[in-house]
């Protein structure tokens, strides 16, 4: 009698129903994506690592709106591709949650559509200097408030009060030249409580008084936390400032 044929056990994967998660998946993939996985690899990411996120990224850009897609699709050549494009946006982002993460640029953007900033001409800008010029005419704190404070409060995001010397320097050095009032400004601590700034523009010597005129206004002020003394000079293209917190 021929020996009866043992029966094959069924696959791991089929018996009693059981669908196994854990077999191999075999694909065979082009010379360029084995090259980036042989980097991601030699930064001691796992196969599996590799796998799961690519699986992740692709379903999270094939379950996202048809108009980001299309969106992707239309930019992605102008950025230079879509992670370009993808880092971008994320800046974006970020500078839109944190205004002290974004660039001159991207604050630009935000202060023209938040407070209805605009760029002022260079002819408009001499006429005013002119009627500062003038007998009579004296800033006021409407005045300083709208060409200093309201920019400074809208960067920080916080009281003037809650602001102390320093935070407050440093924000009229990033704010105020992306408001485009100088091309360049250097704050440098002399010591505790002096600081010595320089502020470069394109405009002529009459500028440099009226922001002179505007600084010395503007730090005998009530509202802030600190009090200073304020010494400077005006020159044709710079202006000098030495602060002292008293």
């Amino acid at each position: 009698m021929p020996k009866s044929k043992q029966k094959e056990a069924d696959p791991p994967e089929e018996k009693k129903g059981v669908k196994k998660k854990d077999q191999y998946i075999y694909a065979k993939i082009s010379d360029d994506t084995h090259n980036k996985i042989d980097i991601l690899k030699e930064e001691g990411k796992t196969i599996s690592y590799i796998v799961q996120s690519a699986i992740d990224i692709y379903t999270i850009y094939h379950s996202s709106p048809r108009e980001v897609k299309e969106f992707i699709s239309a930019h992605e050549e102008e950025y230079g591709g879509q992670k370009e494009l993808v880092i971008e946006a994320i800046k974006q982002f970020i500078a839109k949650l944190d205004r002290s993460k974004a660039s001159d640029e991207a604050l630009w953007e935000r202060a023209r559509d938040e407070m209805n900033v605009m760029l002022i001409g260079k002819k408009f800008i001499t006429q005013l200097i002119n009627a500062a010029e003038m007998e009579g005419f004296s800033l006021k704190k409407p005045q300083i408030r709208n060409l200093a404070i309201d920019p400074i409060l809208w960067y920080s995001g916080k009281p003037i009060k809650e602001l102390n010397l320093e935070e407050f320097l440093n924000i009229i050095k990033k704010i105020w030249v992306v408001f485009k009032y100088f091309n360049l400004i250097d704050i440098k601590k002399q010591d505790e409580n002096d600081y010595y700034a320089m502020f470069n523009h394109r405009q002529n010597k009459s500028y440099s008084n009226f922001w002179l005129k505007i600084f010395k206004e503007l730090f005998s002020l009530e509202e802030f936390s600190f009090k200073c003394e304020v010494d400077g000079e005006a020159y044709e293209e710079t202006l000098s400032l030495t602060i002292k917190e008293i």
